[in-house]
């Protein structure tokens, strides 16, 4: 039997806010069992301003991803799915493909990270992390670091896609240089030490 095709609409400015109470079902359904990051619904529609609703059956939603524009192109943000089996079925088919776009990219992690490099998504060399997310991060490899999520804590991630104007690698065999990666794992020991001085400062004033 044929699959039906699912029907995907980009949503973006004031529209988004009829998409608003469907979406934030589905975000809860999804990140309940490793934590949502967002603290209420309005957050959404002030982080991220592009919005793919997807459609099953009977034009149901089923999924969701929301994206922001970056002067890298377009990160993606947060996705997935109502749990139907058509809903997750979708999801991880997208997020095969997603990546692979020019100008996509995103930070993955947990079963997420396994799905898209399975599909031979490209990666981003860890030195380059904090350049494309404008923030500092702990490297762990060539291709991942943790870094501090809010409302979650310390998470592992990978950067993965196409940001514009930076190179990428393939995650099985990194072409990273050895010298970038040392020096940003200096760069973030450095940054640590210079946040614990400066709190240990404040507690003593």
């Amino acid at each position: 039997m044929r699959r039906r095709a699912v029907a995907e609409i980009e949503v973006r400015g004031a529209a988004r806010r009829e998409h608003l109470a469907v979406v934030w079902s589905m975000l809860h359904a999804t990140y309940k069992e490793i934590g949502v990051k967002v603290s209420s619904p309005e957050e959404l529609l002030q982080d991220y301003d592009v919005w793919v609703i997807a459609k099953g059956k009977e034009n149901r939603p089923i999924g969701f991803y929301l994206m922001k524009t970056t002067p890298f192109g377009i990160k993606m943000g947060l996705g997935g799915s109502d749990g139907s089996a058509e809903g997750k079925g979708h999801a991880i088919r997208q997020l095969r493909t997603l990546f692979q776009r020019p100008g996509v990219y995103g930070e993955v992690s947990h079963k997420v990270r396994d799905f898209v490099l399975a599909a031979g998504t490209p990666v981003v060399c860890v030195a380059h992390v904090p350049k494309v997310l404008g923030k500092s991060v702990t490297p762990v490899s060539e291709i991942d670091y943790e870094r501090e999520i809010s409302g979650v804590g310390r998470v592992v991630k990978t950067l993965v896609g196409n940001p514009r104007g930076i190179p990428t690698t393939e995650w099985r065999r990194p072409s990273c240089s050895r010298q970038a990666v040392e020096e940003s794992l200096r760069e973030a020991v450095q940054a640590r030490v210079v946040a614990k001085l400066l709190a240990h400062g404040v507690r003593q004033a």
